[in-house]
């Protein structure tokens, strides 16, 4: 048979052409027809008939014994005729390529039907991959961070001369918004912070010590509004001395290397403080007179500058530590 894709002989019973390997499997196999083919118009004229039933066209007999004139007219090689070099009245008849159904159950065709090697392959890597990727995001699903190597605890590092519980590191992993792009040790920032506790414990005596002379001499020249308002500054104060020395408290010196330090400027906050209470004592008593003028020994018995009373004794302990206790850089305790 004529394979319909490419034209060329297909053995029968194929179910794939072996040229152009198209798909033969829905070709039936015509039965091949009796008598010969009308020259005019291609019509099949059966034996015996004399004009074509299709386009009526009078048909020469087939040659040979029995040939005999049409209208008279004898075969071309009956009357001794030679037929023009390449013209023939017969038309090859085409098979067509679909097998029929007794092709179909051949062996041979079913086995032809088969699908190729290529394609069994492909179909089971797809499946492969679909079912495995499956596996694989159902089993490990997607976490942006797992390859995050940073540490997601907090460090203990007070051994090592840092601050306790270190929660984000000052190196690399900082990023570019350092300044200077190096690291402070625990120590280094212990030290910073004491002396900041240092500097504004001296800020604090400044105003204690205009807050005392703002009481002594002018608690009996003043009148109520200004004792009110110098009591209010004076209140303000003590609150200010009680959040540096709880900052104080806050700062770590696990490492060793300045827990002196830290106990010296604790010592000079508390004598802050006593000092501050001395003070705030007189303004509490300035205020609760009508005329503080006549209570004068009362107002000044713990502020008065005799050297005796609690606020002055304070302040000389507090100025002499003051200038001995700066918190200086130390060696770091191995």
């Amino acid at each position: 048979m004529i394979c319909p894709n490419c034209g060329s002989n297909v053995p029968d019973g194929s179910a794939v052409c072996p040229a152009c390997r198209a798909d033969l499997g829905m070709t039936v196999s015509m039965p091949r027809q009796e008598g010969r083919w009308c020259p005019n118009c291609g019509a099949l004229v059966g034996e015996g008939d004399e004009v074509c039933p299709s386009c009526g066209m009078p048909q020469e007999p087939a040659c040979g014994d029995g040939a005999r004139a049409v209208d008279g007219l004898a075969p071309r090689e009956a009357r001794g005729e030679e037929s023009p070099l390449g013209e023939t009245h017969s038309i090859p008849r085409i098979e067509s390529a679909i097998p029929s159904e007794e092709e179909l159950a051949l062996p041979s065709a079913q086995m032809d039907r088969l699908p190729r090697l290529r394609v069994l392959v492909l179909a089971v890597a797809c499946a492969l991959v679909v079912v495995g990727g499956g596996v694989v995001l159902i089993t490990h699903p997607w976490d942006p961070a797992a390859n995050d190597i940073r540490a997601k605890e907090d460090a203990d590092t007070s051994m090592a001369g840092f601050p306790g519980l270190v929660r984000q590191l000052q190196g690399q992993d900082a990023g570019s918004g350092s300044a200077s792009g190096s690291i402070e040790s625990g120590d280094e920032r212990t030290l910073r912070l004491l002396g900041d506790a240092w500097g504004q414990l001296g800020e604090l005596s400044e105003r204690l010590d205009q807050s005392q002379d703002e009481l002594v001499s002018g608690y009996a020249s003043s009148s109520s509004d200004e004792l009110l308002a110098g009591k209010a500054r004076a209140d303000q104060l003590s609150i200010d001395i009680s959040n540096l020395i709880s900052s104080l408290s806050e700062i770590d010196v696990t490492s060793g290397t300045y827990a002196e330090d830290k106990q010296n400027l604790t010592t000079l906050g508390n004598w802050l403080r006593n000092r501050m209470d001395a003070v705030s004592s007189g303004w509490a008593k300035a205020v609760s007179f009508q005329d503080p003028s006549q209570h004068a020994d009362e107002i000044l018995s713990t502020v008065s500058a005799d050297g005796g009373s609690p606020a002055e004794s304070f302040k000389a302990l507090f100025d002499q530590g003051y200038a001995q206790w700066e918190p200086k850089e130390r060696p770091s305790r191995p």
